[in-house]
């Protein structure tokens, strides 16, 4: 299953929830903060002034060494695997 909202792209199955977030005006990885919770990622870029925060609907394994984040031109990639 796929969704778009706000330029926020997700997708989801049995095993893990995929995010794309959108971050104009980043240019790196050093000027974004993440906090992963169970239920909570929230990014943080204090250069830009922004931030946003995601109630995620079911919960995920925060501690996973699986649980993935690439930043690619200005979009952040998000792979975090759902708890069992």
């Amino acid at each position: 299953m796929s969704q778009k909202l706000r330029e926020v792209e997700w997708e989801q199955d049995q095993q893990y929830v995929r995010m794309k977030i959108p971050l104009p005006g980043v240019s790196s990885m050093k000027n974004v903060e993440l906090y992963l919770s169970d239920c909570v990622l929230r990014v943080n870029v204090s250069s830009a002034r922004m931030v946003k925060v995601f109630d995620l609907s079911q919960k995920v394994d925060y501690l996973s060494k699986e649980n993935k984040f690439v930043f690619t031109g200005s979009r952040l990639e998000c792979t975090l695997l759902k708890q069992a």
